[in-house]
């Protein structure tokens, strides 16, 4: 066939047209190719714009991103549900947007920089109309800032499109749930909430950090977190076995004035899984007592408890519970009547770091609730199809009204853990049923 010839003012019009419309930059290798061809006067120009432009239709962020990718099934999950305590930023993009890809380096950076601080989110428009229409997005990138506490509107963002300015800003909307402490008013810090875990940062710095902060978010209502500026001596010199090198962070059981002192990195998961395992599993209570006025629901007051009868029934099985249970079978040694049992510190660390983990990046509304299970339980054991030396292994159970239950197969590693969790969150794992529902505990 003859070639078709194309006016230049009707090439010119074609190439404004596709550049605007696609967003494509100007200045981009793409725009200088069309500009070639327009230059050239071939009927190419239409199909080679629209490919050259239309490239880039895929989501920006991937699933190494440190941006999660925001859908209608999420959205709720990992925004709004979080409201309360927590600030989220939400770009609303376009793949082909060239604003968009060139706001996108800078849109990880703020990922990273407030990684555990503030969530980062991006919902791409292409794919999530509904969703898109519901913000009333009229143009690429709209970015919002979803602030903590009351204000339920989202603000938009009409800042600059830098790392830092944008990290600003969002952070401005923080809540703090931390209390100064001086050697005035310590006496009142550890009075208050006293049957809650407590814990001291030590700094040199004049502000709270932002990673101290958060975690007063995250902890609220289960540790109280406090601040101790160094140039308090009185208190820097009453814990001065714990404060020679800064920042310092000491942890305070329930009720108990015997500090313990952290001795890990600076890093959001190692600190709260630090201080999550002096949080009681329950509420914000004094231990119940038998008629003898011995506590007998000690597994209240541990983070990963024993599966037996009693303690079952209050972390995992009853009808108030939500989430699934987490078992881990190990081998444990008896400590007395009504004493819990001793197992492998190394078992309960693991899983206190795997709860750590998952705590904030938990999808779709599935909680998991930790424990561990003796191998001497014969009769779950042969439910789950295990044996004693299976021993450390881990069964992931449905506690509904149709029991099921699946086991984790390979080596009991943090990794595998994790990845067998995963599994469970993205709808991979097989559960099979328990028929005949649990058995009876081996007491």
């Amino acid at each position: 066939d003859a070639p078709v010839d194309i006016k230049p003012s009707a090439l010119q019009a074609i190439y404004i047209f596709l550049i605007f419309f696609f967003d494509c930059d100007t200045a981009s290798p793409l725009a200088f190719i069309l500009d070639r061809i327009a230059m050239k006067g071939t009927a190419l120009l239409l199909l080679v714009s629209s490919l050259a432009c239309l490239s880039s239709a895929f989501a920006l962020y991937g699933k190494s991103s440190s941006v999660i990718e925001l859908t209608s099934l999420n959205f709720k999950n990992m925004i709004l549900k979080h409201r309360e305590d927590h600030v989220a930023i939400v770009e609303f993009y376009a793949p082909w947007c060239g604003h968009c890809r060139q706001f996108a380096p800078e849109y990880e950076k703020v990922a990273k920089n407030l990684k555990d601080v503030v969530r980062v989110g991006a919902v791409n428009c292409d794919e999530q109309k509904e969703l898109c229409s519901k913000y009333n997005i009229k143009g690429f990138p709209t970015i919002k800032i979803f602030p903590s506490g009351p204000l339920k509107t989202p603000i938009d963002y009409d800042g600059a499109r830098e790392a830092k300015a944008l990290s600003n800003k969002a952070v401005s909307f923080m809540t703090d749930n931390v209390r100064r402490v001086n050697s005035d008013n310590k006496v009142e810090f550890f009075a208050k909430d006293e049957n809650v875990a407590h814990a001291l940062l030590f700094t040199d710095k004049e502000k709270t950090p932002l990673l101290w902060r958060s975690l007063s978010n995250e902890l609220k209502g289960k540790v109280v977190l406090g601040e101790v500026k160094s140039k308090d001596s009185g208190l820097m010199n009453e814990y001065k076995r714990f404060t020679s090198k800064l920042p310092a962070i000491i942890a305070f059981s329930p009720g108990s004035k015997k500090p313990h002192k952290y001795k890990g990195d600076v890093d959001f998961r190692k600190i709260f899984g630090f201080l999550n395992s002096y949080v009681e599993v329950f509420s914000a209570a004094a231990p119940q007592n038998d008629e003898d006025g011995k506590d007998t629901k000690f597994w209240k007051f541990e983070t990963v408890p024993e599966f037996f009868s009693k303690s079952a029934e209050d972390v995992c099985l009853g009808s108030h519970i939500k989430g699934l249970c987490v078992i881990a079978v190990l081998s444990g040694e008896s400590q007395g009547e009504g004493q819990r049992k001793k197992v492998d510190d190394k078992h309960i660390k693991l899983l206190t770091d795997v709860s750590a983990s998952f705590e904030r990046h938990i999808e779709r509304g599935t909680k998991f609730n930790y424990m561990w299970m003796d191998t001497t339980q014969a009769k779950l054991l042969d439910a789950f199809k295990l044996d004693a030396s299976s021993a450390p292994s881990l069964v992931v159970l449905n506690p509904g009204k149709r029991k099921r239950f699946t086991t984790m197969s390979g080596d009991f590693s943090k990794k595998n853990i994790e990845s067998f969790l995963n599994g469970i969150l993205g709808g991979d794992a097989r559960f099979k049923m328990l028929p005949k529902g649990l058995p009876e505990f081996d007491e």
